[in-house]
């Protein structure tokens, strides 16, 4: 994937998914990576935990998820060394729905940086269809 059709949810995606492949298995865990997408550099720095069980309306259907929480840092380093980056806490929390083996549900929020090179991103993002 070369662009994020999904916002930041594909942008800035840690290897392997937002989502283990045994969630229920593993309570927490710590990633660090940068992904590079459209000519700019995104440092991430994020620990994961999973907060819970909660039952979500999906497409008018109730679905049983896994919420995890990611919280830690990002670096908005832009499209050279040379312009510098931006820093900012990060938070995102993402729905799992084992019974469809994805995300049905991500919301995130973060702010950072200063001057020309601030940045606010808070974006939702939600399955709406099941075919």
């Amino acid at each position: 994937v070369t662009s994020s059709a999904a916002g930041e949810f594909d942008l800035v995606m840690p290897p392997g998914g937002w989502v283990p492949r045994n969630p229920t298995q593993q309570l927490s865990w710590y990633t660090k990576y940068t992904a590079n997408r459209n000519g700019a550099r995104i440092g991430m720095d994020l620990t994961a935990v999973v907060k819970g069980n909660a039952r979500l309306n999906v497409a008018g259907r109730e679905i049983d998820t896994i919420r995890i929480n990611y919280e830690g840092y990002t670096d908005r380093i832009g499209s050279t060394l040379s312009s510098g980056g931006q820093s900012g806490r990060y938070r995102a929390e993402v729905w799992y729905a084992p019974e469809l083996g994805r995300p049905v549900r991500f919301e995130m929020m973060t702010r950072g940086g200063t001057g020309a090179g601030s940045f606010v991103i808070s974006e939702a993002l939600e399955l709406i269809s099941i075919r």
